[in-house]
């Protein structure tokens, strides 16, 4: 189980806008081969599908487990502000910053 084939197939399916192929792909990717990019695109998939809410499902589940990946606390703030949730996304940040200096 390589994190580079499940993310080639979950790749291939975005880029034929075959979602929900490509959203089992990585949620079973997240399971069988799970490192911080894996999680990362799995989130970057829902915002792409504009599902905020399960991003942020999504973000919080891979901190539990990569709580040092910066990426993770920048993406969950800009979704935050998307949602105009200012407060949250100030304190994603600040996470973020506690965590990654």
């Amino acid at each position: 189980d390589s994190e580079a084939v499940w993310l080639a197939a979950a790749k291939l399916e975005w880029e034929n806008e075959e979602y929900a192929r490509a959203r089992v792909l990585l949620q079973k990717a997240c399971a069988r081969a799970p490192t911080a990019k894996v999680w990362m695109k799995r989130a970057l998939l829902e915002r792409e599908c504009d599902d905020l809410d399960e991003m942020l499902k999504v973000i919080d589940q891979a901190l539990t487990t990569y709580p040092d990946f910066d990426k993770l606390y920048m993406m969950a703030g800009q979704a935050c502000t998307v949602k105009e949730d200012l407060e949250k996304a100030r304190t994603y940040y600040q996470n973020g910053l506690r965590r990654c200096p």
